[in-house]
């Protein structure tokens, strides 16, 4: 027993936590080793695909589907290996201690050996007493006393049958009490446990709600954004246009001016040598040439105020658009921070679906609809859990009752080896008594051994008459003696039941307190990690998530946002088809727009060419 207790002492439940958590941060260390090995062979194929034909790739598809479907059966195997490693050193830590009850076995070691020097006394007694009946056998012929004797015998096994019905009958009134009272407050606890159960399922089913509607709001101010964003720029793309028409005419019309202007000062030389004919016909000419001017002057100048106020419009409406754009980033910064606050979606997701498979086995597991929607999963292990808490309830009343039945019985059956050990100590006091008289008479034999019959009937001690009961009374000591150790033995035999039934419950207990703590892990937003293994499995996502930059994570939750339902891809798809529509008109009416000037261009070009070739040919 020494032995054995010193190697549990020796056992370091701290070096073995350490272990245990060592291990899960390897566990985590090669899983992003896997998953970076997975990303690059996922890129090597894909470059593969991008370098070969199609016969080529036919060739080697076989091939990279056996990698693959190696490759991924290795990790299917190591996940298994490292869920059955952590579930057995878990199973391990938690092993109750078992130094108290060898501490308590020693103790009940002492008792044994206490118990076995007590039967050894007892053995001793009865050989002494066994003595004793052989010298007392002359002094059984005194039949009147020893009648006498019998019947005020009698009547204390009765008197004491009766006080011990009594008692028995009032020990068991306190029990049934008690146990009435015991059966009122679980029932009272049975209730409360399921209140706080009701409640708990409100509060899961409304923080999944709030945490549906908070998704759908980020999606729908995501979609006005980018709605908003992609109208702007429309409205800016078209703006830009019209300024760089405007410009262009600006442009075009100064050159025109120039042009007229260097015609003029040619046909102001011509005049100085012409004729009087040339000098009518080329007044006309001037006067329409001036004409003309003052109309593309004008048209200049109302260009440029039209090209002024549509400026100072862009600009206000520019200012708008801003100062909408920081309200809407505000409110997208506002909505990132709280998806921010509740980034480990996917890892809770993930944690969920792990925990129904590790607590419920294969009858529990998830099928793809339920893991897209996150909302029936957590209902289903929410039911499972309390079915679940519920049997547990059901076994630990039942254990419950059971502990209380046996402690009822310990206790009258403690209450009767009381009351027998005193009747044995009350017996042990009338053998010293009897002794003392056979000590007594057998110094008065050689008087008694002189005188005759009569005389020695007559003037007998009582004390020496009452020594014909020691047989009577030792048979009785004998019969009370083994009945103590029956019921000492049934004492023991309780005890052990009653540890069982403690242990029960305890673990019982203890599957309760895990149910509501897996409870309020479902509950809580922001949870702390209950044990080492299931915050590293939580902590894993969270680092992957952390070593991306900027742009990779702002990415990576607009792909989640686009593709975790089908609406979102559904409208993110459609918006793609009426961009590109928009982006096809757009470049189809400026290519016609460029065609349509390049067109009046040269049909103006064209038409003073020929005016200049009809009119002012001597020129």
């Amino acid at each position: 027993m020494e032995a054995v207790t010193k190697a549990w002492d020796t056992v370091d439940w701290e070096r073995l936590q350490a272990r245990v958590e060592a291990e899960v941060a390897a566990l985590g260390v090669r899983q992003d080793d896997s998953d970076a090995r997975k990303e690059r062979l996922v890129g090597e194929s894909n470059a593969y695909k991008d370098r070969t034909n199609k016969e080529n790739r036919k060739l080697a598809i076989p091939l990279i589907k056996a990698f693959q479907n190696e490759f991924e059966g290795l990790l299917a195997r190591s996940s298994a290996a490292e869920s059955a490693l952590i579930d057995i050193c878990r199973s391990i830590i938690n092993l109750p201690d078992p130094k108290s009850l060898l501490k308590s076995a020693e103790a009940w070691k002492s008792d044994a050996e206490k118990t076995q020097k007590a039967v050894e006394e007892r053995e001793d007694l009865k050989r002494q007493l066994l003595k004793a009946n052989n010298e007392l056998e002359d002094f059984r012929g005194k039949d009147v006393k020893v009648r006498k004797l019998k019947d005020k015998l009698a009547k204390l096994e009765s008197e004491q049958d009766t006080f011990i019905e009594n008692a028995v009958s009032e020990v068991e009134k306190k029990a049934e009490l008690e146990l009435n009272s015991r059966l009122a407050e679980l029932t009272e606890e049975r209730d409360k446990m399921k209140e706080q159960h009701d409640i708990l399922e409100k509060n899961l089913n409304t923080i999944e709600s709030k945490n549906k509607e908070m998704q759908r709001k980020l999606e729908i101010a995501k979609m006005t954004v980018e709605q908003k964003d992609g109208l702007e720029n429309e409205q800016l793309s078209i703006a830009m246009k019209d300024l760089t028409d405007a410009n262009h005419k600006i442009v075009f019309l100064e050159e025109r001016i120039l042009q007229l202007e260097t015609e003029a000062e040619k046909v102001n030389e011509s005049k100085k040598a012409g004729n009087i004919e040339d000098i009518a016909a080329l007044g006309s000419v001037l006067i329409q040439k001036d004409e003309a001017i003052q109309q593309l002057t004008n048209d200049v100048k109302r260009l440029e105020s039209a090209h002024a106020d549509d400026v100072a419009k862009w600009k206000s409406a520019l200012s708008a658009m801003e100062k909408n754009n920081q309200a809407l980033i505000a409110e997208l910064n506002e909505l990132k921070s709280t998806l921010d606050g509740r980034n480990d979606y996917e890892a809770i997701k993930n944690e969920l679906r792990l925990l129904r498979e590790i607590e419920f086995g294969a009858a529990a597991e998830a099928n793809s609809e339920s893991i897209e929607r996150l909302g029936e999963t957590v209902e289903t292990l929410d039911r499972l859990l309390a079915e679940k808490n519920r049997r547990l309830q059901n076994e630990n009343a039942s254990l419950r009752v059971k502990a209380e039945t046996f402690k009822v019985r310990f206790e009258e059956q403690e209450a009767e080896l009381v009351s027998f050990k005193e009747k044995s100590e009350r017996n042990d006091r009338l053998i010293a008594q009897l002794e003392s008289d056979l000590e007594s008479a057998v110094q008065d034999m050689g008087i008694t051994e002189r005188r005759g019959t009569t005389d020695m009937l007559n003037d007998a001690n009582p004390t020496i008459s009452d020594a014909s009961l020691v047989p009577i009374l030792t048979s009785q000591r004998n019969r009370l003696h083994e009945r103590v150790t029956a019921l000492e033995e049934a004492v023991s035999l309780e005890k052990t039941k009653q540890l069982s039934v403690q242990n029960e419950v305890e673990r019982v207990r203890e599957e309760n307190i895990r149910l509501c703590e897996r409870i309020r892990f479902l509950q809580a937003p922001n949870r702390q990690s209950l044990n080492s293994v299931e915050s590293g499995l939580a902590n894993e996502s969270t680092n992957r998530n952390k070593r991306l930059s900027m742009h990779d994570n702002t990415t990576l939750h607009i792909s989640r946002a686009i593709l975790s339902t089908p609406r979102s891809r559904t409208v993110f798809f459609s918006y793609l088809l009426i961009l590109h529509a928009l982006i096809m008109l757009v470049l189809y009416k400026f290519a016609f727009d460029q065609s349509v000037v390049r067109d009046a261009e040269t049909e103006c070009e064209y038409k003073f060419h020929q005016h200049m070739m009809d009119n002012h040919k001597d020129g």
